[in-house]
């Protein structure tokens, strides 16, 4: 499936997708090919995008996110993302967690 992660004028991500993975204020949910149309408000938090030759990673402070049969468009709100290819912020924390031990 056809992924797009755009942030006004700028695409940040356009090319196929295996899995989608996003957070909304009902939970983590992932999208595959042939996903059911929705419309979602994504919390602040990690964008995973799973393609053929990786996972890519947005850390969105807000989105909305739609899936139709020409694909998953992810419309960033507000503020720019917090960094491309970033770990999460839970990750982020146990790992620096372990550093303290």
């Amino acid at each position: 499936m056809n992924c797009r992660v755009l942030l006004g004028d700028e695409v940040l991500f356009n090319g196929a997708a295996r899995l989608v993975v996003a957070r909304s204020d009902d939970g983590e949910f992932a999208i595959m090919d042939g996903h059911e149309a929705m419309l979602a408000a994504l919390r602040p938090g990690p964008l995973r995008i799973e393609t053929e030759t990786g996972s890519r990673m947005f850390q969105l402070a807000d989105a909305l996110l739609r899936v139709s049969p020409e694909g998953v468009t992810v419309v960033a709100a507000g503020s720019p993302p917090l960094g491309e290819d970033a770990e999460p912020e839970d990750e982020a924390a146990s790992r620096a967690e372990d550093r303290d031990d």
